[in-house]
């Protein structure tokens, strides 16, 4: 149960929408099935090269839900039919003619750091950018608060390739396979049973 003093990914996305007087803009919600990573079910070196050309596997969504960004602000996303699939957030925005992104990516750190810590870094990464930090399970997201262009997006993210400490590149891999990132809004027992919340915000 979400407890009453923590801030769930939804809350976040609906303050975005407002502060980028983003009402009339499309977001796009993806109902998709969960299941262990290709990473989880083969951890050893010797078995990922065993089974390699199922690192390329990828799921399309059962369906991509169009909402406005008043249409969220509003309950639509809390009154759509909960299912076995999991609920998630797309960074891809319609805004009139325009494609944009929001600054969505799976943080992974190879070594144990306080969430504001691990924003603070992110931050480092990306000087242009505010945001928050949202944990996620096994996982950390970062939010950022300042809309990509679709031109700016690849550059987004690879510049978290760089310190390659930082992400999974398999995540980055599959954004630019689905031409978006993904950000799950709600626990989807029993693979991802956790409320996605907010451990840190920038200052």
């Amino acid at each position: 149960m979400l407890r009453n003093d923590h801030i769930d990914t939804l809350t976040v996305v609906k303050r975005f929408i407002v502060q980028n007087a983003a009402t009339e803009a499309t977001f796009f919600i993806s109902e998709h099935s969960i299941s262990p990573s290709w990473r989880q079910t083969h951890l050893a070196p010797s078995a990922q090269v065993a089974h390699l050309a199922a690192a390329f596997n990828t799921q399309a969504p059962h369906q991509e839900i169009r909402l406005t960004g008043q249409e969220i602000i509003d309950g639509a996303v809390e009154a759509l039919p909960r299912s076995n699939y999991a609920l998630s957030l797309t960074s891809k925005v319609c805004m009139g003619t325009a494609t944009y992104h929001l600054p969505l990516m799976n943080i992974h750190p190879e070594v144990d750091t306080c969430p504001q810590d691990l924003l603070r870094t992110i931050l480092d990464i990306l000087p242009d950018q505010r945001g928050v930090l949202v944990a996620t399970g096994r996982n950390h997201h970062f939010i950022g608060t300042r809309l990509l262009t679709t031109e700016a997006w690849p550059a987004f993210l690879s510049s978290f390739l760089m310190p390659i400490i930082l992400v999974s590149p398999r995540y980055i891999g599959h954004a630019l396979n689905r031409g978006a990132a993904t950000l799950r809004l709600f626990p989807c027992p029993p693979m991802k049973p956790e409320w996605p919340v907010v451990v840190a915000q920038a200052k």
